[in-house]
């Protein structure tokens, strides 16, 4: 809210954004990509091949 005027293009913009959920998406996206680095990090510890992500899976 402080780098926008009220009522102006950037307000309307980021309302659509929020009202769509990008925060969660975000958010979502972020964890997604923390768990797969723990993922990784675990097998390349225990000496092993990291498994593959099909594409489009979910961690």
């Amino acid at each position: 809210d402080m780098v926008t005027s009220p009522g102006g293009t950037s307000a309307a913009a980021i309302y659509e954004l929020e009202r769509g959920r990008l925060r969660t998406v975000l958010a979502d996206a972020v964890w997604a990509a923390y768990r797969r680095t723990m993922s990784l990090s675990d097998s390349l510890s225990a000496g092993k091949d990291p498994e593959p992500m099909p594409p489009g899976s979910r961690s």
